[in-house]
């Protein structure tokens, strides 16, 4: 649980500088260079679900189904060991991922209404399905987030088709999930990045007099990252002073990342007239915040697997004794028929224990 603030001592954001802490979402076209760009992150874990970093010497883990998600993301949310040696959690890709979330919660919303026949997504009655994937989706993501890890968030990318707005068909790249999945993880992500191939012509061709080629042009093709959106691709910047696009190069990035967030630090600085010290002070509050949450995230998934861990062992406790409940009612061994066994032997005390026994026993048949 988030503690409560002093609304009226509460001083502005500082925005992290460590760039491992931010949520970022990166999509470009197959043998990219996408699953490389994850293993340059600081200590990163690949949850891997098409084996991208199979040949890269990384941390990675093969991810079949979301249950296996589910598991991993507990380990990484309550083990503190685990926080010193991953920082950021890259999901390779979130296509595959999303596809075994919903599969699952298929799985678990055809448990729950065994009336009806739930064979594609789709089926959950009423559009439901994208309000549960939403809700399971975002929910594993924040444990990671809570806990302090940075998430990378890859995906494949698709050309669509928009004549909504203009009246006209134009094509824009954006990242190959449906509307709702990418709206999805756009709310999620602090970076929105898209990678292309572009062309740029070194040298034009040459041609003679009768305008036949002699030399042909020099081309080369470049791979390009877009950090804000425009006519051609879907991205975005958690900031406004950043470039549209750059090479896709690592170190670029962070640099475009430092420069954007340490003016916008200085720009809030002058806005609320705070001093270097002052931030330094503000910045050490929040660092301590974002630890005090980290710990109770961990004490969170801990009280939840001892109550998982006592409900599961209370349902094998009261079907144990819901058996021997239905045994003692299947021979049919009525309190009269016990009173008279004890005969004038018998205590009144006993044979009312007896009789509130057999009560408890009915009770017990009734959970």
């Amino acid at each position: 649980m988030a503690e409560i603030l002093d609304l009226m001592g509460l001083e502005p954001n500082i925005p992290p500088t460590d760039f491992g802490v931010y949520t970022t979402a990166i999509s470009a076209p197959p043998k990219f260079g996408k699953s490389t760009w994850c293993t340059l992150y600081e200590n990163p874990l690949i949850l891997d679900f098409e084996e991208g970093t199979k040949g890269k010497v990384v941390y990675r883990v093969q991810v079949a189904k979301w249950t296996d998600v589910k598991k991993y993301i507990r380990q990484l949310a309550k083990e503190p060991k685990l926080k010193e040696k991953y920082k950021t959690i890259c999901f390779d890709t979130v296509n595959y991922a999303l596809e075994g979330c919903k599969q699952y919660i298929m799985e678990n919303y055809q448990a729950d209404h065994p009336e009806k026949l739930i064979d594609t997504f789709n089926k959950i009655p009423y559009g439901g399905g994208y309000e549960l994937l939403a809700k399971e989706f975002k929910g594993e993501i924040n444990k990671l987030k809570r806990a302090g890890y940075g998430i990378v968030l890859v995906s494949h990318i698709k050309d669509k088709i928009y004549d909504k707005e203009t009246e006209s068909e134009h094509t824009k790249t954006v990242p190959d999930l449906s509307d709702k999945e990418r709206n999805l993880i756009s709310a999620m992500a602090d970076f929105l990045l898209l990678g292309e191939f572009e062309t740029e012509i070194i040298e034009p061709a040459k041609k003679d007099s009768n305008n036949k080629v002699i030399k042909e042009a020099i081309i080369e093709t470049k791979r390009v990252l877009y950090l804000r959106t425009n006519e051609k691709a879907e991205s975005g910047f958690r900031w406004d002073n950043c470039p549209e696009k750059i090479p896709f190069d690592f170190e670029t990035f962070k640099e475009v990342f430092k420069e954007a967030v340490e003016k916008e630090i200085e720009e809030g600085k002058k806005k609320f007239s705070i001093t270097d010290k002052k931030a330094e002070e503000i910045k050490a509050n929040l660092d301590s915040l974002r630890k005090r949450e980290e710990e109770f995230a961990i004490e969170e998934e801990n009280i939840k697997d001892i109550i998982e861990h006592d409900g599961k062992e209370l349902k094998v406790v009261i079907a144990s004794i819901q058996d021997m409940a239905k045994e003692l009612r299947d021979n049919k061994i009525p309190v009269k028929a016990i009173k008279e066994a004890i005969g004038n032997n018998g205590k009144t005390d006993e044979i009312k224990t007896l009789e509130q026994a057999r009560a408890v026993l009915d009770n017990l048949m009734a959970l």
